[in-house]
């Protein structure tokens, strides 16, 4: 689209009339993403911030409207609803937002057990947090879906968190 900008304006007042498309705030979403993105990149995140914010809101708000319209048995509403929650967590994560991206993640788990990287990273913060049998769980949990390229990884996880056991029951 040769004129983001207009079309910006317009989706602005479309949901200024009617805000109950996902779809729409996920788009404006993606636009203001790519906006404070830019910015960052041009050295200026002072200047991207405000714009992660607006990203944050519109993603906040087509994750509550996504979570309330379709049918939660239909599997492409599932993934689709997933997706926009995996993009929501991924802005939390950028913006140091924990708590509210652990939630996101484990309502992405709760949805789609096989959806690839959620349960991955509950497992970091579970191992972080020192909780190194949560951290398993999830890791395994992971493994189970995990493409042939992401095994190696969480297998490298879960012996990293048993040499820590080993290395704790050692002293």
């Amino acid at each position: 689209l040769e004129r983001q900008e207009e079309a910006i304006e317009v989706y602005e007042k479309l949901i200024g009339i009617e805000d109950k498309d996902a779809d729409v705030r996920h788009l404006m979403a993606e636009y203001y993403y790519k906006k404070a993105s830019g910015l960052e990149a041009a050295g200026n995140p002072a200047a991207a911030e405000p714009w992660d914010r607006k990203v944050l809101e519109y993603m906040t708000r087509g994750c509550e409207i996504s979570r309330s319209t379709g049918d939660p048995a239909d599997p492409s509403r599932v993934e689709s609803h997933c997706q926009k929650l995996n993009f929501l967590a991924t802005l939390q994560h950028e913006l140091n937002d924990t708590e509210p991206e652990m939630a996101t993640l484990r309502e992405i788990v709760e949805l789609d057990p096989s959806f690839p990287g959620a349960s991955y990273n509950l497992g970091i913060f579970a191992h972080k947090a020192g909780d190194f049998e949560k951290a398993v769980d999830y890791y395994l949990k992971a493994l189970n879906c995990a493409e042939d390229a992401q095994k190696a990884a969480l297998t490298f996880q879960i012996g990293i968190i048993n040499l820590q056991h080993t290395r704790d029951y050692r002293q």
